[in-house]
């Protein structure tokens, strides 16, 4: 059995458990009083990749039984600078979370079949996509046809989308998709994970996490999260344009935005968008629709109308997956907007403490003692066992001869 750290841990271990505590509560009043676009305002690009990638997520998740591909969901950060280029992320560090390769390539192919072009500006970027997801009818190498699903697949999702069917189509297989006007918008990103912050951080350098507790040990170490505010969106986002030498104020919008796995109006994380099935939150999500209907652009301004009362449930749906900044990210908010990066001790943070070259140190040094310490006395133990074995059995000899 391994044995426990020095009672003289407690006392951190105590702290950070009452951290974990405080991170829900925020998060609670988050929800109640926080201000959705915190780091910045959606912009018309903004907007029209939020039609975009809500959308073709539909499609996904309709074709996703026939198609038979994996179903995944993440957190996405959209930030657009002044000069108008348009940088995308997911949260997350790659290598604690097995699923990232997945989620890469699922936004990936999102994008490439809504008439995004995307290009990945970091040569060493983990779980690089080398292929499409296809669930669209690919029109040549790089260009996706826009009829996609049939009348009785989709269930009565056209309640939920902005859809016409093809005029050529017609009965109960008519062909739809999503408003062809919108889906033929070129628009163009940049995906990135920001690398060269997230080495940083496994040397213990980077935005500080706000720490949370969790259930998981390690060799009978408690460990905790040391995600929230040190791999989120906004943290890649930030520390990568600041290392392209480009500042806050070069900013000219920035969501945070949920990419889910269900049907509206399960299409969100509860914990950071509003519910429209919670009567005070359906309320906060009616302002908020109204907050970003300034911001689309005038031709999907012509969309939307042309749609008439669906419209507004539509634009609802879209913008119900924004998200709320975390508390860790709140907690950051001015590193966030000077690049104030700070050395922290990781040792204990979950499946970064698991690996000795991942910046756990002296954790890991203090483990490899422990279990050094735990092999010379279970050494002992059967040495000594042996040894009375052995004097019981010479003993034994001694009283037959008698």
């Amino acid at each position: 059995m391994a044995e426990e750290f020095d009672e003289s841990d407690r006392p951190l271990i105590s702290g950070l458990k009452e951290e974990s505590d405080i991170f829900d509560r925020i998060r609670d009043t988050m929800k109640t009083m926080g201000n959705m676009f915190l780091f910045g305002n959606p912009t018309e690009d903004i907007m029209t990749l939020m039609l975009k990638i809500y959308h073709e997520n539909l499609i996904r998740i309709l074709m996703q039984k026939s198609k038979g591909y994996p179903s995944v969901e993440c957190m996405i950060g959209i930030l657009q600078l002044n000069d108008g280029s348009i940088y995308m992320t997911i949260s997350e560090e790659p290598d604690e979370d097995a699923a990232y390769p997945i989620k890469l390539q699922t936004l990936f192919s999102i994008l490439k079949q809504s008439n995004v072009e995307v290009t990945i500006p970091e040569d060493d970027l983990r779980g690089k996509p080398s292929s499409v997801i296809g669930w669209r009818t690919p029109a040549g190498k790089d260009t996706y046809v826009s009829k996609v699903i049939k009348k009785n697949e989709l269930q009565g999702s056209e309640s939920i989308m902005l859809m016409n069917p093809l005029p050529s189509d017609v009965g109960a297989t008519t062909t739809y998709n999503y408003d062809e006007d919108l889906w033929s918008m070129p628009m163009s990103i940049n995906l990135i994970n920001s690398e060269e912050y997230l080495r940083n951080r496994k040397t213990g350098n980077s935005f500080v996490p706000f720490k949370t507790y969790s259930k998981k040990k390690y060799r009978n170490v408690e460990l905790f999260s040391c995600n929230s505010g040190s791999t989120c969106t906004e943290a890649k986002l930030f520390s990568y344009i600041h290392n392209m030498g480009k500042t806050f104020n070069d900013i000219k919008g920035f969501v945070a935005y949920w990419v889910g796995n269900k049907l509206p109006p399960e299409h969100i994380k509860k914990s950071y968008s509003f519910s429209s099935q919670d009567t005070f939150e359906n309320k906060k999500l009616n302002d908020l629709v109204k907050q970003c209907i300034p911001y689309l652009s005038p031709s999907i301004q012509e969309i939307i109308n042309k749609y008439n009362d669906k419209s507004f449930n539509v634009l609802k749906n879209v913008v119900n997956p924004l998200a709320l900044a975390c508390p860790g990210c709140v907690a950051n908010y001015v590193p966030y907007k000077t690049n104030k990066t700070s050395q922290w001790d990781n040792s204990r943070c979950l499946n970064i403490t698991n690996r000795p070259t991942s910046g756990g140190g002296k954790m890991m040094k203090k483990m490899k003692k422990m279990k050094k310490t735990h092999k010379r006395k279970s050494h002992h133990r059967r040495s000594s066992h042996h040894l009375n074995k052995k004097k019981y059995t010479i003993k034994k000899r001694h009283i037959k001869r008698k």
